[in-house]
């Protein structure tokens, strides 16, 4: 599982994006939990993607798409 996540990661950023590859890497990876709880995933998800988005993009000013290229 945790592997696949690496993979929906590959594959979403180009044109997904940087949030919903964020997004689709965690909701994979945290599937893979024996005690998976809805409602910690989905704030942890969010709170990383928050965080990784001000990393990169606002913080070291990498040039990546945050949403989806249409």
């Amino acid at each position: 599982m945790v592997l696949s996540s690496l993979a929906v990661f590959a594959l979403l950023l180009p044109k997904g994006g940087l949030v919903l590859a964020t997004l689709g890497t965690l909701a994979c990876s945290t599937c893979a939990l024996s005690d998976f709880k809805w409602r910690e995933s989905l704030l942890f998800a969010v709170g990383l993607t928050a965080l990784t988005v001000l990393l990169f993009v606002n913080g070291l000013g990498l040039p990546l798409a945050v949403w989806p290229r249409w």
